[in-house]
Parts: structure tokens; sequence; C-alpha cells
């Protein structure tokens, strides 16, 4: 095999492969790169020229996993596509979010047989298309009066944390993070929760999308976090925090550092 990576988009996904926080911007430039398929088009373009267009037909190449499942595999550059196939083959290259949206309702698998390959499920491709909520996330609203208990967490979601202060240093508009405990005795099914309450003096939506990619990646399954944006002061978790004292473990002029009893031993 070549060396990898070979370009941006590969060296993308070999940070996102190991680090939780680098895999929302992976994400992001996938939509907007050239990949690669195994296939064809009837739409009278070169193969270097292509784009997808209403009316276009499509012939792309099916794999099967073990258990069966077909999904069509896609490839971050022209050298992994030919690493992975046998012998001469058709290939087109257009932009990932053509493809993703052409295909929706499929399995995709990102450089199958390469050493770094991602799977993509159909609900992963319509939340990326869509900008959706991962399972299980969203946002809700406690009524009025409803009992609410917050305090320190008993026990430190280290990686989570670690993770979450990296990824606000990349986020101009964090300006600190704090983590509590939150229970709210009426949940029946899950009635103590993890809580990151956010100061931001800028747009939130960009982050809170890479803070689900990264709770989800870091946190305990068992676990549930919340996320809560801060006011000003007149919120249950304003008044908490500045009441109790509690530290941010995050600031936006520490940059990456961690504080206190947040670091490692």
């Amino acid at each position: 095999m070549t060396e990898f990576p070979r370009n941006k988009l590969e060296k993308a996904m070999q940070d996102a492969a190991d680090d939780p926080v680098a895999r929302p911007d992976f994400f992001n430039l996938l939509l907007d790169a050239q990949i690669y398929v195994i296939g064809e088009a009837d739409s009278g373009l070169p193969e270097e020229d292509f784009r997808i267009r209403e009316g276009d037909t499509l012939s792309l190449a099916s794999f099967e996993f073990e258990d069966g499942q077909p999904y069509i595999p896609f490839f971050t550059s022209l050298e992994a596509l030919t690493e992975t196939v046998v012998g001469e083959t058709g290939y087109l290259s257009i932009r990932g979010r053509e493809l993703l949206e052409s295909t929706r309702g499929n399995y995709l698998v990102l450089n199958p047989g390469q050493e770094i390959a991602k799977e993509f499920t159909p609900g992963e491709v319509t939340r990326l298309l869509d900008d959706t909520r991962l399972p299980g996330q969203g946002e809700y609203t406690l009524a009025k009066n409803t009992e609410v208990q917050l305090g320190p967490p008993v026990d430190i979601p280290v990686e989570m944390v670690e993770a979450l202060t990296r990824l606000f240093a990349r986020h101009s508009g964090v300006k600190r993070a704090f983590l509590t405990q939150m229970r709210v005795p009426e949940r029946d099914d899950d009635p103590l929760s993890l809580l990151v309450a956010l100061e931001t003096d800028g747009k939130t939506d960009a982050v809170l999308r890479a803070m689900e990619i990264v709770i989800a990646s870091t946190a305990a399954p068992d676990r549930p976090v919340d996320a809560v944006l801060l006011g000003n002061g007149s919120g249950f978790v304003d008044q908490y925090i500045a009441e109790s004292g509690i530290e941010p473990f995050y600031a936006r002029s520490w940059g990456q550092r961690l504080k206190g009893f947040f670091v490692r031993p």
C-alpha cells in the first residue's frame, strides 16, 4: 500500500481515528471533499468533470458485510480505490455531499480494505446531511416548578472533560465551561445526569454539534450528559454556579490547560 495519509481528507480521517475532538472537522471536510466511487454514470461528462445532476443515472458498485448486508464503498483517494479493487474498473470522482445525498438509505464504507476505514449507517448519513441530532439527543424544556437538584459530580469523566477542553479551545466563542451533576426526581428512567454548562459570547450551533459528537465518543454509555447555555444570571443553573463557587473546567484564557482536580494523576 502507498503511504497514508495522501491528502488533507486522509489526514483528517487519521486524526479522527485517534482523537474524538478531530471527528467534527473530519465530517465537515468529508462533505466538501472530492471522493472516489467505483461505477459509472450516464451524464455525458468526463469522469474528472462529473457532477450529479437531476436525471443522471448512477451505477455504483456494492460490496457486502459478513452478514450479507450490502454497502457502497467509497474512497478518499484514487490510490485507496486501486489498492482495494483487483483489475481495471470504472470510477467517478464526486463531492462527498453529492454521493451521500444520492445514496440516502444505504450503508456506505469509506476506504474498505484500508488500514483505517469508516462505516456510515443510513441514520448517520441523514444526520450529517440534515444536521440533525444524534439518537437519544435533543432539546427539552423542564416544566415550571420542576424539582432539580444540582451538585458536584461524584465521578469525574476524565476522558470526556479532557476532550471537551481541547474542543472548546478551538471555538473562540466559548468563554467558560462548568461540569455539575443534575438530578430530576420526576424522571423515572434516568433521573441522574451530568450537566455541561457553557458561557459563550458568540454563535453556539457549531460548538453544540461538535459537543454531541465528542460526548458520544467519550462519555460512559450508562451516564446521560445534558448541556445548557448560561444566560443573564437568572436561570437556576446560573444561580447554582454563582452561589456554589464551582470552578470551571475550561476557561478561554487557559487554552487547553485542565484545572485542578480534572488533571489525570
